[in-house]
């Protein structure tokens, strides 16, 4: 069997291909932002879509991120996620 690249593949994988037609980011920068996350959604065994605010800083603090606009970019990528779980009524706590 597979591994699974992304913690919830399935739904990130939606997201990108939705992504990909309606706006003009490249599939494989998404890509790049969710392997990032990966690691700390299976540590928390949570969808980044229910992160609390205390465990989106730890992992920013993780990332060790060197320049404001890199942690621009990437905070983009997953807010926009999750914007996109709770259009679709995704996302557990309602956070």
């Amino acid at each position: 069997m597979k591994e699974a690249i992304y913690y919830n593949e399935e739904l990130k994988k939606r997201y990108i291909t939705e992504k990909e037609e309606t706006l003009c980011i490249p599939s494989n920068y998404i890509d790049v932002q969710f392997r990032k996350a990966a690691s700390y959604e299976y540590e928390l065994n949570k969808d980044l879509s229910n992160w609390t605010i205390y465990e989106i800083i730890e992992f920013y603090k993780l990332l060790n991120i060197k320049t404001y606009e890199s942690l621009l970019g990437l905070n983009s990528i997953l807010s926009q996620y999750t914007q996109f779980c709770l259009e679709n009524s995704l996302v557990k706590d309602n956070q």
